[in-house]
């Protein structure tokens, strides 16, 4: 069986693959829509960190199911700066959700949610005006 970063979702390149799960406890994974699947038991959905950013994201739903993404933006005081920036959530052309912050000197965190149907990919296009934001993108796949 192969080795490697076999987690759930992961990207996987053979469908009908089989391989052990990373972690040591010899879980049974299996390659669905090029992305690890658990074998048997439990809920097959979960929440993962996609990325850290604060340039654009480009994503794509490995999954066989629709998939909920969350992104959540966390900025710091400037001083005298404006701690502002524009968010939006782009899925198969359109645009889904937005977050935009004009505030000035104090921290804040905003989010935005949308859903990615199987197979397809997402962008988050992101602008950083002044101050120093990072957005998390999570994923519940």
């Amino acid at each position: 069986l192969p080795a490697g970063a076999n987690w759930d979702g992961n990207w996987c390149d053979t469908n009908g693959l089989l391989a052990r799960r990373s972690d040591g406890s010899g879980a049974l994974m299996n390659c669905v829509n090029n992305a690890w699947v658990k074998v048997g038991g439990g809920s097959r959905a979960w929440y993962q960190v996609a990325n850290y950013i604060n340039s654009n994201y480009y994503g794509h739903n490995y999954t066989d199911h629709d998939m909920f993404v969350s992104a959540v933006s966390n900025g710091t005081s400037c001083g005298t700066q404006n701690n502002d920036y524009a968010a939006s959530a782009i899925v198969q052309g359109m645009q889904v959700a937005s977050n935009i912050e004009n505030n000035v000197n104090y921290y804040h965190q905003k989010s935005m949610a949308f859903m990615v149907p199987a197979g397809q990919d997402y962008q988050i296009l992101w602008t950083r005006y002044l101050c120093n934001t990072q957005t998390v993108v999570y994923e519940y796949r």
